[in-house]
C-alpha cells in the first residue's frame, strides 16, 4: 500500500551535470523523512539520480495511490506538467501535487497555466504535505494553492519550519559517494536575482544533529564527500568554529572531505584555517560582477577589493577556489561585462562559472524584466528557456541575446587563455562537453 509517490522530473536529455546527478535529492530526502515520521505510506523515486524515465515511473503507481508529488524547478515545469498529464491518463482520480520554487513564486498562475496540477505547495513542504494528506479539506491547510470547482484558492503562507525537527531519510536512496547536506536554511542578504525561497532569516540546525547525519552518511552510506548547501556557510563564526571542533572530535575530518560556498567579507584567516583543518578543501565565492556600480545595483553588498583579498588568502591556504559570475545584470553594458570577465581572469580561481541572467519568478529581476526596466527585454515566457547556463529568456536593448551568448563563451575562454591554463581549458571542455556543445548551438542558431 502506497498512499503517495514522490519524485522529481525525469531528464529526457542530459545537457548539464545537474541533469545526471551522482547524488540523491536532499529535497526528496526531507519529504520522505516527514512522511515516515508521520507513518504515511509512501514511495520516493529520485528520477534524476536513478535515471528513471516517465514510463517506468508511472508504472510504479498502484490502484491505492492517492497522490503523486513532483518537485520541479522553473525550467522543468513544462516537463513536470507533461508527466502529470501522463499520470492522469492512467489514473484520472489521482491528485497531482507540484512543489518547488516555481510554484512557490507563482502559485495561482501555475494552476491557471497547467491544468493537470491539482495542488501547489508554497514554500517548505515537510509539514504542508502531511496536512494535505491528513486533512479532509484543503481550505484550512496553510501553504497551498488548489482548485475548488472552477475557482483557484491560494491560502496564507505557512510559517517556516523548525529544521531541527527533521533529518533527511537517506536510506530511501541507493548509497552514493557524494551528498548534499544543509546546516542551515535562509539568507539575510538581498541580491535582486535571488528568490530566497527559504526565507530571509537564517535558521541554524544543531551541531549534534548535523554530526549525527554526517556519521550516518559516512559509516552507513559510504559517503566520501559532502557539499554543505548553506547560502553563506561562514556567516556565523561561532557555529563554524564549534562545528569544526565537533568534526575533529568525531574524526570525521579524516573520513570525508567537504566544501562550501560562501560570501566575501565573511571569512578571515582564522576561520579558513579552522575549516581547512576540519577537512574542507574547496571554497566557492559568489562574486556576480566585476563592476562596482553593478554590484550596488544588484544589492550584492560586497567590494571587489575584499574579494581579491579573500581569494588570495584562500589560495595561500591551499583551498581549491571557485567563483561565480552572472552576465546580463540590471544596468549591464558590454563594457561592464568585459570588466567582469577581466576581473574573473584577475582573481583566476580554479573553477569559474559564468551564467546568463535569468529572470526567475519571485526575484526583483523578474519584476524588472516584466516592467522593461534597466533595458531588459523579456524574450519568452516559455519556462523551458529559464536555464541559467543555457537559458534564452532575456536580453538587454543594448546587448542582444546572441551577444550575451558570445560574451559567455568569450568569458570562459578568456579566463583560461589569459592565465595560460591550456590543460585546464581542455579538461573543462571535456568535463562539460554536453554543456559546451549546447552553448555553441545556442550561439549558432540564435538569430540576434
Amino acid at each position: 500500500m502506497v498512499d503517495i509517490i514522490l519524485t522529481n522530473v525525469p531528464v529526457k536529455k542530459i545537457i548539464e551535470l545537474h541533469d545526471a546527478p551522482k547524488f540523491p535529492s536532499p529535497a526528496l530526502a526531507y519529504l520522505a523523512a516527514s512522511l515516515f515520521k508521520n507513518k504515511i505510506s509512501y514511495k520516493v523515486i529520485d528520477s534524476k539520480y536513478d535515471k528513471i524515465n516517465e514510463e517506468t515511473l508511472i508504472n510504479q503507481i498502484g490502484p491505492e495511490t492517492k497522490y503523486f508529488g513532483i518537485s520541479s524547478m522553473t525550467h522543468e515545469i513544462l516537463s513536470a506538467h507533461e508527466l502529470a498529464r501522463k499520470v492522469k491518463q492512467k489514473r484520472p482520480d489521482i491528485k497531482i501535487i507540484i512543489g518547488g520554487c516555481h510554484g512557490t513564486a507563482l502559485p495561482k498562475q501555475t494552476l491557471e497555466e497547467f491544468n493537470y496540477f491539482d495542488i501547489v505547495v508554497i514554500g517548505e513542504g515537510e509539514e504542508t504535505l502531511i496536512e494535505i494528506m491528513k486533512s479532509k479539506t484543503l481550505s484550512k491547510v496553510k501553504g497551498v494553492a488548489f482548485r475548488k470547482d472552477k475557482e483557484i484558492i491560494v491560502n496564507e503562507r505557512r510559517e517556516y519550519i523548525d529544521i531541527d525537527s527533521i533529518t533527511p531519510k537517506w536510506d530511501d536512496f541507493r548509497p552514493a559517494k557524494f551528498y548534499i547536506v544543509g546546516c542551515s536554511r535562509g539568507c539575510p542578504f538581498q541580491c535582486v536575482f535571488c528568490m530566497r525561497v527559504l526565507g530571509n532569516k537564517v535558521r541554524q540546525r544543531s551541531i549534534a544533529k548535523v554530526i549525527k547525519e554526517l556519521k550516518y552518511l559516512v559509516e552507513e552510506m559510504g559517503a566520501e564527500e559532502i557539499f554543505f548547501s548553506d547560502e553563506t556557510f561562514t556567516l556565523d563564526k561561532k557555529f563554524v568554529n564549534e562545528f569544526c571542533s565537533a568534526l575533529r572530535k568525531e574524526q570525521l575530518h579524516k573520513k570525508m572531505k567537504w566544501w562550501i560556498q560562501t560570501r566575501s567579507g565573511t571569512v578571515n584567516e582564522d576561520i579558513l584555517k579552522n575549516i581547512k583543518n576540519a577537512g574542507c578543501y574547496k571554497l566557492g565565492f559568489g562574486v556576480e560582477s566585476g563592476d562596482e556600480e553593478i554590484i550596488k545595483i544588484i544589492k550584492k553588498g560586497i567590494s571587489l577589493e575584499q574579494v581579491e583579498k579573500d581569494v588570495k588568502l584562500a589560495k595561500k591556504l591551499k583551498f581549491v577556489t571557485c567563483s561565480y559570475f552572472i552576465i546580463g545584470h540590471p544596468g549591464d553594458t558590454k563594457k561592464t561585462i568585459w570588466k567582469t570577465i577581466k576581473f574573473a581572469s584577475k582573481i583566476n580561481t580554479y573553477e569559474t562559472s559564468f551564467g546568463i541572467m535569468i529572470p526567475y519568478p519571485g526575484t526583483e529581476v523578474y519584476g524588472f524584466a516584466l516592467a522593461k526596466e534597466y533595458n531588459y527585454r523579456l524574450l519568452t515566457t516559455s519556462w523551458s528557456a529559464y536555464n541559467k547556463q543555457l537559458g534564452s529568456a532575456l536580453e538587454l536593448t543594448n546587448i542582444t541575446r546572441k551577444e550575451l551568448s558570445l560574451l559567455q563563451i568569450y568569458a570562459y575562454s578568456y579566463v583560461f587563455l589569459a592565465n595560460l591554463r591550456f590543460l585546464d581549458m581542455l579538461y573543462f571542455i571535456w568535463s562539460y562537453k554536453q554543456t559546451v556543445v549546447e552553448m555553441i548551438k545556442n550561439l549558432i542558431f540564435t538569430k540576434k
